[in-house]
């Protein structure tokens, strides 16, 4: 059986927010109130994330210097709460957006099979069916992690991001102006590294899918060349 060439090309950013709508607008509805939990979590760690950095002002300003021992039991306190809060946040998102991208991958491949079922012999015939196999669950799970990846860059990084810029404003405004100079070459260097992993991503799917379609044609067809 012949399989076609991978098509070699580079993604758009427009294509790939066409694919995130699609999904939140496939299964918004379904899982509505574990995207909003999922989101009050990784907000919750964005949060307690500035928080920390905050505090570190009043660690050294009123423990260290001013020497203020009657701090140290809130202080301390506050810390313990903030971190306790922070973990408690990080399990309640790893097992959401773990039980939304399980149920993703059972939906997509259920839509999968149902229309592969649905289509000729001459496709199975073109097509080699390990390679097949393979790269719908590649791609399935591409789904999920493009998923997971969005949540998480949206909710708790970005938020992440703008509350400590927001906290060094507060404490330093000229060190943090200072400090925000290397912004754009990092901004740059950020965007570079994304692009690359997303060409190493690609490789990988159609290396996984040109193995694993290997081993399973080879472990099929062994019983009938040794019969």
């Amino acid at each position: 059986m012949t399989s076609p060439a991978p098509t070699k090309g580079k993604v758009r950013p427009s294509e790939i927010v066409a694919v995130i709508r699609r999904i939140i607008a496939e299964n918004s509805r379904d899982y509505r109130w574990y995207y909003a939990l999922a989101v009050l979590c990784l907000v919750t760690i964005a949060a307690t994330t500035a928080f920390t950095a905050w505090i570190m002002k009043d660690v050294i300003d009123q423990i260290f210097y001013e020497q203020r021992g009657d701090l140290i039991a809130v202080i301390s306190v506050s810390i313990l709460a903030a971190f306790m809060l922070r973990g408690l946040a990080s399990y309640g998102q790893a097992v959401t957006l773990a039980k939304i991208g399980n149920n993703l991958v059972a939906r997509y491949q259920r839509r999968i099979f149902d229309h592969l079922m649905k289509l000729g012999v001459s496709f199975f015939n073109d097509t080699r069916s390990g390679r097949l196999a393979a790269q719908i669950n590649e791609n399935v799970n591409g789904i999920r992690d493009l998923l997971s990846m969005t949540l998480t860059s949206l909710a708790r990084d970005a938020v992440s991001l703008v509350a400590l810029v927001g906290v060094m404003i507060w404490q330093d405004p000229v060190l943090s102006a200072m400090s925000l100079l290397i912004g754009p070459p990092l901004i740059y260097s950020v965007t570079y590294l994304m692009r690359r992993v997303r060409r190493i991503t690609r490789e990988t799917v159609q290396i996984n899918s040109r193995l694993i379609g290997a081993m399973q044609e080879a472990t099929q067809g062994i019983a009938i060349v040794k019969a």
